[in-house]
């Protein structure tokens, strides 16, 4: 997976984000989040915060995005201003910074940063196997509520160096 997302990453974006020529007429938005989540995934964490913090740059109001993002002058070229794919993959890629689930395997803070743990940072109703969740760093504490399982799962927390 990290070669393709290489791949891509190398052919495929431009300014910072995913563009290409034959299909739309600007940058598209949700595929480049769908990049970084990739980055995430795999546990390249800076790389994936990268792309998206030249991202947040494009958002319009309500952290959302149109379909294509103009490369020059950074507004909506193409489709819907508020495109709902682009806003569900902003949502699963916090989701995932704060619970990665993989392979019968939670994995909480995969995302986080340094920084975030110094801030007071929580997600409110994370759905997920293991019921529906609170997760908070208050005071450099971390608090999770809600746990509930009916068989055997592995949790596992994940720090930044």
């Amino acid at each position: 997976m990290l070669n393709t997302l290489e791949i891509i990453h190398e052919s495929y974006f431009f300014k910072g984000g995913f563009f290409q020529e034959n299909i739309h007429s600007g940058i598209n938005p949700y595929l480049t989040i769908q990049v970084a989540e990739g980055f995430l995934i795999l546990g390249k964490t800076a790389r994936a915060h990268k792309i998206m913090n030249k991202l947040k740059k494009w958002t319009q109001k309500c952290f959302t995005f149109p379909e294509a993002v103009h490369p020059k002058t950074r507004g909506g070229c193409m489709g819907d201003g508020f495109h709902g794919w682009a806003f569900a993959e902003v949502v699963t890629y916090f989701r995932h910074c704060f619970l990665l689930e993989l392979n019968n395997q939670s994995v909480f803070f995969h995302g986080f940063t340094l920084d975030w743990f110094k801030e007071q940072v929580k997600a409110k109703n994370l759905y997920c196997s293991l019921g529906t969740l609170d997760a908070k760093v208050v005071d450099s504490r971390i608090l999770i509520s809600g746990l509930k399982a009916d068989k055997p799962v592995e949790i596992y927390l994940s720090l930044p160096k």
